[in-house]
């Protein structure tokens, strides 16, 4: 939204611009073009004055149109302009008239040099077009400066919140992995100079479990899951079965991972154009193949849950895709939180296994490719970790930005 407001802005300010040029310029053709007719017909009022025995300074009225103006009398000046000035200007910008006028008390000699462009109309659409101008620059000195505050704002907020997750995260388990050592590290911001495979830098990101989400009683009603009844009879319409295996299958209602990265890439697309978040989950459900009616049931639920079924996919026999809209990091935490406390839930087996790996695409732009590899890779790390069965990927954003600048 930023963007097209300082695209709108630019254009019109350069309109602004232009206009207030043009029209300066079509004052000055306007002065140019009238000047002689105007020139003739002030004089001709002039010495008609003189004639009629007024005054020469009566006669002659502002000074304006005039570079140069002498009057004699007899021989003798009766007015000049400037004062003491007997000389005649001669330019292109000047035109120069003379008469000989008759009157009561003698001969008069005019001889005048007058502007066909006026240096006061010239001054006055100077003035106009620059007020203009100023008035323009200064609202994009303002714009300019409110965006740097803006910015800056943005950038320390930003930097506090991952402070604020880095300190929370101490007590419940911050996992930073170094992909090219395969080990894990608690210090990889000591290794700033590491880049990334994809236009996003991986070294340093963070993967981040969230095991303090309070637990709260949950019904099927609470957590948006059918009842068994409504379960049972809507399963049909979902799942069909393999008789030969006795492994349920996903009708073709359901995406399967064949149709998984052309979606996640369309999403990703739409998600940057927008700027918006977007979050990839996988969940893992070990044994769940064995058990057609609790496969059922949480396939409904997370049809019911994640609402859009076009996004949700069919990994392999235990696993399970959702990308999820318009959701940061926290968000997904929380959420995948939910998940994993109501899969448990439904199985009606409290150790009942259930791993769910996250990633997000929150300020980046990111492949679907690396985006899928940034989620498997948090899977493993809450496979591997017993008391964290939710882990999130978190891309390190001081090292994404640094990445950028050196591009």
């Amino acid at each position: 939204m930023k963007n097209k407001f300082i695209s709108f802005y630019a254009a019109g300010a350069s309109i602004v611009f232009a206009a207030a040029l043009c029209f300066f310029a079509a004052e000055l053709y306007s002065e140019y073009k009238n000047g002689e007719m105007r020139c003739q017909r002030r004089f001709d009022h002039m010495a008609v004055s003189i004639r009629d025995n007024s005054s020469p300074s009566a006669a002659v009225g502002s000074t304006d149109d005039f570079a140069a103006l002498l009057m004699t009398k007899n021989g003798d000046v009766i007015y000049s302009f400037p004062a003491g000035s007997e000389d005649t200007p001669d330019s292109k910008l000047i035109k120069n008239f003379e008469r000989y006028i008759q009157t009561d008390s003698g001969t008069v000699y005019i001889s005048a040099a007058m502007y066909l462009l006026r240096p006061a109309t010239v001054a006055s659409a100077a003035r106009i077009s620059f007020m203009i101008v100023l008035i323009v620059t200064v609202i994009t000195c303002i714009l300019i400066f409110y965006n740097a505050l803006s910015g800056s704002r943005e950038t320390e907020d930003e930097d506090g919140t991952e402070a604020d997750s880095a300190s929370e995260t101490e007590d419940s388990g911050v996992i930073s992995y170094d992909e090219e050592s395969g080990t894990d590290s608690a210090d990889d911001e000591e290794n700033p100079d590491t880049q990334a495979e994809e236009p996003v830098p991986d070294d340093g990101e963070n993967l981040q479990s969230e095991d303090d989400a309070g637990e709260k009683p949950l019904d099927d009603t609470d957590s948006g899951m059918p009842d068994e009844d409504s379960a049972d009879d809507s399963a049909g319409e979902i799942y069909d079965e393999d008789e030969n295996s006795g492994i349920f299958t996903l009708s073709e209602d359901i995406n399967t991972r064949d149709n998984f990265m052309p979606r996640l890439n369309s999403e990703l697309d739409r998600a940057t154009a927008s700027e918006a978040d977007l979050a990839l989950f996988i969940i893992k459900i070990p044994g769940i193949e064995a058990d057609e009616e609790f496969a059922r049931r949480t396939a409904e639920y997370l049809t019911i849950l994640f609402q859009v079924r076009d996004l949700i996919f069919r990994f392999s026999s235990d696993e399970f895709a959702a990308v999820k809209e318009n959701m940061n990091l926290d968000q997904s935490l929380s959420f995948a939180e939910k998940i994993h406390e109501d899969i448990v839930r439904l199985s009606g087996n409290e150790s009942q296994k259930c791993f769910i790996g996250i990633s997000t695409r929150t300020v980046r732009i990111v492949s679907g490719e690396r985006f899928l590899h940034e989620t498997e890779e948090a899977l493993v790390h809450a496979q591997e970790d017993e008391d964290s069965p939710v882990i999130a990927f978190r891309a390190d954003a001081a090292k994404y930005r640094k990445f950028l600048e050196t591009e």
